[in-house]
């Protein structure tokens, strides 16, 4: 009898687990969730909504139970704020319902009180009081990956390619993009102009076509870019 009692409270035990609330058997889970909702990218796409300005060719989603992956597939360089990140070198990941650049969890943007917030220097803000002009590329880089995902899918398109449309014989690995990140389409395109016109970031390249503009989230944050050829 006492061998039959132990085999049941053991049934018992094994059932109570097996039913248990799957979000708190994968609390990581449930904190991602939010954050989730506000995503448009559920799988991999060659669709871009901010990143084919870059010339990238496709976001590799990747998911796991904790968390997901979101890598970009290309061969061109973003110049900002005086550094270079490569398109195949970011990737983003979304974890204990954190949206961060990977290698750098400090800086991230989240869901809290019905708002979206970022964090980033120790400093936590609403994302539409976010300013660019004080903060450094790689908050940039962060910001462009999360407009990325967020944008609807009726505004993403496979432009034609820059290189083709001004017949342009250059390496997309020696195709760079100067650009600018800012609140507002007026103060992004004449801080991109003034750093154009410096020749400061691009000594020794040649221009492809003309400096371009685009607008997120009801125009309140602005991407600017100006193409080169660096080979």
């Amino acid at each position: 009898m006492k061998i039959f009692n132990h085999c049941l409270a053991f049934f018992i035990l094994f059932f109570v687990i097996a039913c248990e609330n799957p979000e708190q058997q994968n609390p990581s889970s449930s904190k991602n969730e939010e954050i989730l909702s506000l995503f448009t990218v559920k799988e991999t796409t060659e669709a871009l909504g901010v990143f084919d300005k870059f010339q990238a060719e496709k976001l590799v989603v990747e998911t796991s139970p904790n968390s997901n992956l979101y890598r970009l597939k290309g061969e061109s360089i973003i110049r900002i704020k005086s550094n270079d990140y490569p398109i195949s070198t970011l990737v983003f990941q979304v974890a204990e319902g954190k949206f961060f650049l990977q290698g750098n969890e400090s800086d991230f943007i989240y869901r809290a009180e019905g708002k979206t917030k970022i964090t980033f220097a120790g400093n936590t803000i609403d994302l539409v009081d976010y300013e660019s002009s004080t903060t450094t590329g790689e908050l940039d880089i962060l910001l462009l990956g999360f407009l990325e995902l967020t944008t609807p899918n009726e505004k993403r398109n496979r432009s034609k390619s820059l290189l083709a449309t001004h017949k342009i014989q250059c390496s997309y690995w020696g195709t760079y993009y100067l650009t600018s990140v800012n609140t507002s389409r007026s103060t992004t395109l004449h801080e991109l102009s003034t750093a154009v016109e410096s020749g400061e970031y691009n000594s020794g390249c040649t221009k492809i076509g003309n400096i371009d503009v685009s607008c997120f989230t009801e125009s309140h944050f602005c991407l600017a870019t100006q193409a080169y050829c660096c080979d």
